[in-house]
């Protein structure tokens, strides 16, 4: 129970870069935090908050922080005393926050503070356990005196602060009118045009962990779907929907020369795999800046995980999830999807240009019936992508991460999950029995799978989302 009441008083996670000099002792600034709250729409965990707080009245009255040097000690203050402070180290310092740990413990354990400023006055301290997303709520100032000697009359006047903080707050959101656009328009400027996307917000949740999801190969817009199909599936916006449900954000994007992003393509000639996962990797930058989100989780489906994970290391996220992501060079892959579906003599001259492209070197002479997948105009592109081994980017992650595949998956298979996870076996797994590679439950039937490509109407499978609850769950 006393885990449970002090994480209530725990504050929120960077945002900005923390005061060179931390040192000294923080205390709540009630006036501020409520101000913070109260000036955007209200967040339906801090209603929560105030009337856990309202019943348990006041009985945890008061938390402070010492900073000195690179040592934090944490301790609560309670009306019959104050509780032996836990020690914390500085364990990293990246992105404008600073992360602290339990003296002792293990990385993995999650015992932590996340630190960093809301101005030059005040500071907002995380935890980095299950419980942070829920009391992202309050920020400290630096206190001018002493808790050692703070009077008991003193704490007690601060447990009647705490109260008359909290009850405001829940007067205001029983007067607040809910919110219901959750869906805003979002765009990334980059040297060739404007990149355009869907951010989706849970209503009325600022501080609140923020997914880039990252599309597959070929014209998929940010829902999911591509003019190849001969209708819409829209699972990627659904997959934003079952992230909202469950309160997290997202940002889907059409990738440049796709959709609403048109604009922003290059010649194809000059497209390479980089040219997206620098996009990738701006996003990401321009995500990490904004005030609204705790951390940036990457999620990238089918070609897209490859794009994430480089983009990660370009730009580190606090999470990555790779769904549908094959774990083989791309070369390699195609010549097992062309295998024994070409003529003989075809089959032999694809294979020599898959040869001299992994070679790094074009193809001048490609067969007409072979040009959809060799034009000389993509060749630079095929070129680019083919030198990535995934398996071998994936062993590089050094952040929470997920794989997640489909059992009825008919272009990327179980094998390439479990390659992944091999490659870095401290990720978590999940195959998901009959889904496909558009998130669906499909029967492995090829009609079948065909037709779901173009069909809104199945819904996303409801263990994916499950894995998703539990995956933010775990690592808030």
């Amino acid at each position: 129970m006393l885990r449970c009441l002090a994480a209530l008083a725990m504050a929120t996670n960077a945002l900005a870069a923390p005061p060179a000099k931390l040192d000294g002792t923080w205390m709540l600034d009630p006036v501020a935090t409520e101000k913070l709250i109260l000036k955007a729409p209200p967040p339906p965990q801090a209603r929560e908050l105030a009337k856990a707080l309202n019943v348990i009245g006041g009985y945890l009255c008061l938390m402070t922080y010492e900073f000195e040097g690179d040592r934090l000690v944490a301790s609560a203050y309670q009306a019959h005393g104050r509780n032996e402070g836990k020690e914390y180290g500085l364990a990293s310092e990246q992105g404008g926050a600073r992360k602290y740990l339990r003296k002792g413990a293990d990385a993995s354990a999650g015992d932590g503070y996340s630190v960093s400023s809301v101005s030059d006055k005040h500071l907002r301290i995380a935890r980095t356990d299950s419980m942070a997303p829920l009391w992202n709520l309050v920020v400290w100032q630096r206190s001018p005196t002493s808790t050692e000697k703070t009077p008991m009359a003193d704490v007690m006047a601060s447990c009647e602060r705490w109260a008359n903080l909290f009850q405001n707050i829940v007067k205001h959101f029983e007067a607040a009118p809910p919110e219901v656009d959750l869906e805003h328009p979002i765009e990334l400027e980059t040297p060739t045009g404007t990149i355009k996307g869907t951010l989706t917000m849970p209503p009325g949740a600022p501080w609140v962990p923020v997914v880039l999801v990252i599309a597959g190969s070929g014209p998929t817009d940010r829902d999911g779907n591509t003019p190849l199909a001969s209708g819409r599936n829209d699972s990627l916006k659904m997959l934003t929907a079952a992230l909202n449900e469950h309160g997290v954000a997202s940002v889907r994007y059409d990738k440049r020369g796709v959709a609403a992003s048109r604009e922003a393509a290059r010649e194809e000639a000059d497209l390479r795999l980089e040219t997206y996962v620098e996009d990738a990797a701006s996003w990401i930058a321009q995500l990490s800046k904004d005030s609204r989100f705790s951390r940036v989780v990457v999620l990238g489906h089918s070609e897209g995980s490859l794009i994430g994970l480089l983009a990660a290391q370009r730009n580190p996220a606090s999470a990555f999830i790779s769904i549908a992501g094959p774990a083989e060079r791309a070369a390699t892959a195609l010549r097992r999807q062309l295998k024994g579906r070409l003529p003989p003599e075809l089959g032999a001259r694809s294979e020599a240009i898959l040869v001299s492209l992994e070679a790094g070197k074009t193809v001048g002479d490609v067969p007409s019936q072979l040009s959809a997948l060799y034009r000389p105009s993509v060749q630079p592109y095929l070129i680019s992508w083919f030198k990535y081994s995934p398996a071998d980017e994936f062993a590089k992650l050094r952040v929470p991460c997920l794989i997640v595949q489909g059992g009825t998956d008919i272009q990327v298979e179980v094998a390439d999950a479990r390659k992944l996870h091999a490659a870095n076996p401290k990720c978590a797994l999940k195959v998901i029995a009959g889904m496909n590679h558009i998130l669906k439950i499909v029967p492995a039937e090829r009609d079948k799978q065909m037709a779901s490509y173009g069909d809104p109407a199945i819904p996303l499978s409801t263990e994916l989302a499950q894995a998703l609850e539990q995956f933010f769950a775990a690592r808030p």
